[in-house]
């Protein structure tokens, strides 16, 4: 069960190490490098997005905004370091 929850970068090192043998693991370990890329790019776009200042004087834009933001935060943690199984 402790599998389930190590980092991502630790995954994609034993999935390369094991790649060797394993046709089907070696193209794991490049999808989840592409997912590595993936968080990246979206940790980028969330430092863009919290820099951009909403024109919705109600509030609400603001407010889905930052829901957005904290959400991704939550998904691009769990998959990082894993932690999505007790």
């Amino acid at each position: 069960m402790m599998n389930r929850n190590i980092p991502l970068d630790e995954l994609i090192l034993q999935v390369e190490q094991m790649s060797d043998s394993f046709h089907v693991v070696e193209s794991a370990a490049f999808r989840l490098s592409h997912v590595a890329a993936a968080l990246t790019c979206l940790q980028d776009a969330l430092f863009y997005v919290r820099m951009y200042k909403c024109a919705d004087t109600t509030g609400e834009g603001e407010k889905r905004r930052q829901e957005l933001i904290d959400d991704s935060e939550s998904v691009i943690g769990l998959i990082r370091t894993g932690g999505l199984y007790p």
